[in-house]
């Protein structure tokens, strides 16, 4: 996935921290230790890439969330409490109906 942090004025964010978290293609997060967890740092043009495995979707059958992305984002220099904290879901297809799945 590519991803380009801009700020409200629209101008690109250099060297934002991404603190990402997600589960794997069968819905696990390993709490335990740092699987499918991780920090990439956007380049002099606010983007960043990340490869990993597709997440599956979460939790148990009547609450099932679709896969998702756990994202926060903060600026250079700023502390985890002026980050901004967001999800990306993923769905088969880009299906938006499966969101509710």
């Amino acid at each position: 996935m590519v991803i380009r942090i801009v700020g409200p004025d629209g101008k690109p964010i250099p060297n934002a921290v991404l603190d990402w978290w997600q589960a794997d293609e069968a819905g696990t997060y390993y709490y335990a230790t740092y699987t499918l967890r991780g920090k990439a740092r956007t380049d002099s043009e606010g983007y960043v890439e990340v490869l990993s495995v597709p997440p599956g979707p979460y939790g148990p059958a009547k609450v099932r969330r679709a896969g998702h992305f756990h994202i926060i984002v903060r600026p250079p220099g700023k502390s985890h409490a002026s980050g901004l904290t967001t999800q990306f879901y993923v769905c088969d297809g880009n299906d938006e109906k499966l969101l509710g799945t």
